[in-house]
């Protein structure tokens, strides 16, 4: 299988959790540690965009790109670092990220010879569980610089492939690879559910 490389965006603030989320503990480990396991299967670097946040000890970290903010100062900064054709982007508060999924997705954006593709659950598009051709990079920099700073407007902007529970459903029936951990409410909604 050929390698994707991952972006981990970990550099966010953490303000509605109250606390560093890529450095929080879940079952034992810190969740940024066990976001680059549960990355493994995709064969390929996992860089971790860490902002301007304190350095997590790991050997593949990047600052935020110069003249950016916010979550696309990450996406470029870890896109530059890639190597592989493909590049997951994903979020440090999604514990049940799925390389499976990210890896479907994949196939389908080379199948539809599209720049990026991304799920659609619930009727919301994922922006941050999502793979990106490292060859739209100079269009992402561009539409970054001048001003685009959503990652979700970003996606429509550049032709991404939205993928339905028609394409990831027979390997996560619920699309819980999407659930985010945005504050405690959610850990504890996480865990009952």
């Amino acid at each position: 299988m050929t390698p994707i490389d991952a972006v981990v965006l970990a550099g966010g603030r953490s303000r509605r959790m109250g606390r560093d989320k890529a450095a929080m503990p879940l079952d034992g480990q810190r969740m940024v540690d066990r976001m680059c396991r549960r990355l493994e299967p995709l064969g390929g670097q996992v860089i971790i965009a860490r902002g301007d946040q304190p350095s997590l000890g790991l050997v593949d970290e990047v600052a935020d790109e110069p003249g950016l903010v916010g979550p696309m100062a990450g996406i470029v900064a870890g896109l530059r670092a890639v190597r592989s054709a493909t590049a997951a982007i994903v979020a440090v508060d999604m514990p049940s990220v799925d390389p499976i999924v990210l890896r479907r997705l994949d196939e389908l954006m080379r199948a539809e010879g599209r720049a990026a593709a991304l799920p659609l659950v619930h009727g919301v598009a994922q922006p941050l569980h999502a793979v990106i051709d490292t060859e739209a990079l100079p269009v992402i920099i561009a539409l970054a610089l001048g001003g685009e700073g959503s990652p979700r407007r970003l996606m429509a902007r550049i032709d991404a492939l939205l993928v339905g529970p028609d394409g990831w459903g027979p390997l996560d029936p619920v699309g819980a690879f999407a659930a985010d951990w945005d504050s405690p409410t959610d850990i504890r909604s996480t865990a009952q559910g």
